[in-house]
């Protein structure tokens, strides 16, 4: 990656933008205030003192760059041609995830600031131990796994479904989620050699496990850990330890849950269900009555909830507020109505493949 060019453009655009605001004041403000601080760069240019949150990354839009930068909380938007000509894989705290092209390598890029910070390539990934399933000549044929090999397999591009930043560790690690056919979850931090692929842990699902793979549906930063859900709705660390466990789905019953922050601080769930058999739990945990509806001719519900991590529970909410909510493949965000007047309050969009399933776009 051509760092030094790439900062040099991002940090001016970031000055325009910055000017155009009026926000000279509090650079010289931001001067002052490192001269007496700790430096940055002794966390490897992760510190989370210095990460734009709030900020994501929008590809396909209008001309002439077709990315932009969006602020969840604010509207604000700042135009981005720079990352037209590199692979984006969503962002960790406000930072994006970037790929090269040729190398593979990770980099993950604060978009105000331009500040790059680079990781291994994506392509060498190493579990902690060999999958017992590649001791079977079935599951070697089938899902190319190599006899007393801990080196997995990654695809090239790489297909990442989630990314997000631990602060438990110092410096902070970068965990990212491998979707489709790789199911992984692998983390890394600055200077290490290579990646390496998170042990399924407390995690038990069959010939999953046997392939040294995680069942996973999203990631989520959050107060400095990672968290992430299984399509039933449990929720995990990243040492694939059970935070909460949630109670087995009814026969037939197919689920999808995704992690998202509130503007408030808080973790949300959204879970959706249904059920080709018409067998569908019609009440919540405390026995109220739960709204269901008919997609695809299918009873199917959708649920928010609250984390409540101290007490590991979830507690179900009665909606959302004055805000929506847009489930997507590599993460989900919260919008504002107030600051985003154009899209519909007390909703959930789904993404894409889920608006064919259930043949709508959005559940009020």
């Amino acid at each position: 990656m051509r760092t030094r060019s790439q900062s040099r453009s991002l940090a001016d655009s970031s000055r325009r933008s910055s000017s155009r605001d009026g926000a000279a004041p509090m650079e010289r403000e931001e001067i002052a205030w490192r001269v007496c601080t700790a430096d940055p760069r002794a966390e490897g240019g992760l510190d989370s003192r210095f990460r734009p949150r709030n900020w994501i990354a929008m590809s396909h839009c209008a001309p002439p760059s077709r990315r932009t930068l969006l602020n969840v909380a604010t509207g604000a938007h700042v135009d981005f041609p720079e990352l037209s000509t590199r692979r984006h894989f969503g962002s960790a705290e406000g930072r994006l995830v970037l790929c090269d092209k040729t190398s593979n390598a990770i980099g993950l890029l604060n978009p105000l600031t331009g500040v790059l910070v680079e990781f291994p390539a994506i392509s060498d990934v190493r579990a902690l131990t060999v999958p017992s399933g590649a001791y079977l000549i079935t599951f070697r044929a089938s899902y190319n796994l190599e006899l007393d090999s801990t080196k997995v397999n990654v695809p090239n591009p790489p297909v990442i479904k989630g990314a997000g930043i631990n602060d438990s560790t110092f410096p902070s690690t970068l965990v990212l989620c491998l979707r489709k056919q790789l199911s992984h979850v692998v983390c890394v931090k600055p200077g290490d050699g290579h990646w390496v692929s998170v042990h399924h842990g407390e995690q038990r699902v069959d010939s999953v496990t046997a392939l040294g793979r995680i069942l996973f549906q999203s990631l989520l930063s959050f107060r400095g850990r990672c968290y992430l859900t299984t399509p039933r709705g449990d929720i995990m660390t990243p040492r694939m330890v059970y935070l909460h466990r949630e109670m087995a789905l009814g026969d037939g019953v197919k689920g999808m849950s995704c992690l998202v922050r509130s503007h408030d601080d808080r973790m949300l769930m959204v879970r959706y269900s249904f059920s080709r058999h018409g067998d569908l739990t019609v009440t919540d945990g405390d026995g109220n009555p739960a709204k269901t509806f008919i997609s695809c001719g299918a009873p199917s519900r959708m649920e928010e909830s609250e984390m409540y991590i101290d007490g590991r529970r979830l507690i179900p909410l009665r909606g959302i507020g004055n805000n929506a909510v847009f489930v997507g493949d590599m993460h989900s965000i919260m919008l504002p109505t107030g600051k985003f007047p154009k899209i519909a309050a007390k909703t959930v969009y789904m993404n894409y493949l889920w608006q064919r399933r259930m043949e709508t776009i959005n559940f009020c």
